[in-house]
C-alpha cells in the first residue's frame, strides 16, 4: 500500500477516535445540566474547553500543533 494511502487510513482514524471523545464529552455536559452538583466549576470549564478543542481539530485538523509532524 502506498504511503498516502497509510496517510489517510491513519487521519480518518485519528478523526474517529476525536469523534468518539467528543461525543463522550457531550454527553459529560449533559450530565451536568441533569446533575450540577456532581461537578466542580473547574471541571466544568474544562469539559466546555475541551468539546471546543476538538471541535476545532475537527474542522480544521491543521489546528493542531503537532500536525505537522503527523505529516512526515
Amino acid at each position: 500500500m502506498s504511503r498516502g494511502g497509510d496517510n489517510k487510513k491513519e487521519e480518518a482514524l485519528q478523526r474517529e477516535q476525536l469523534q468518539i471523545e467528543l461525543q463522550g464529552v457531550k454527553e459529560l455536559i449533559v450530565d451536568f445540566f441533569v446533575f450540577p452538583q456532581l461537578y466542580t466549576h473547574a471541571e466544568i470549564l474544562e469539559l466546555f474547553e475541551r468539546k471546543k478543542t476538538l471541535e476545532q481539530l475537527l474542522d480544521d485538523p491543521s489546528a493542531n500543533p503537532f500536525y505537522c509532524f503527523t505529516k512526515l
